[in-house]
């Protein structure tokens, strides 16, 4: 049994630029579509009801804040030819996926991931799927993966 390294900081240094990025998007469309309301209507111009408009957004934004801790509560290990993961941090999820009958192994690299080397792989099998967030050094662990699935195939051929 061994166990997947999962990258931490880097990931919640991201979640919270991420959100940083998406509320000042928003302060900008507030604030560009309060300079055209002014322009348009003048001094009758009300941005309550344009306050109203982002507010709900701004909240559907900061709930995504809990995502920060997301790493720092995975755990990933491989045993034998099982990939098990579990995450959560009220609400424990835990999923394995026997890597006999895997179809697909894909990784999917943010900008940030790109720099410092990390990845989120996911495994597809047969009518399933495992997702293993913020993977460190994800192409020698997808080739690790890749050749453990490929060991059982040719078992299965033998």
């Amino acid at each position: 049994m061994y166990k997947i390294e999962v990258a931490k900081l880097p990931c919640a240094i991201e979640q919270i630029v991420d959100i940083f990025a998406q509320l000042i998007g928003l302060a900008i469309v507030y604030w560009l579509f309060t300079v055209i309301g002014e322009l348009l209507i003048g001094e009758d111009f009300s941005a309550d009801v344009l306050l109203s408009m982002v507010v709900l957004p701004a909240i559907l934004v900061l709930k995504q804040s809990s995502e920060i801790l997301q790493p720092y509560f995975v755990k990933v290990s491989v045993k034998g030819d099982k990939l098990s993961v579990t995450q959560g941090i009220l609400t424990v999820f835990e999923d394995s996926l026997t890597l006999d009958n895997v179809e697909n192994v894909e990784t999917v690299t943010t900008l940030f991931g790109r720099f410092l080397d990390y990845s989120t792989i996911r495994i597809y099998a047969f009518g399933s799927w495992v997702v293993v967030p913020n993977v460190k050094n994800p192409k020698e662990i997808k080739k690790q993966l890749e050749d453990i699935i490929e060991s059982k195939k040719t078992e299965k051929v033998t």
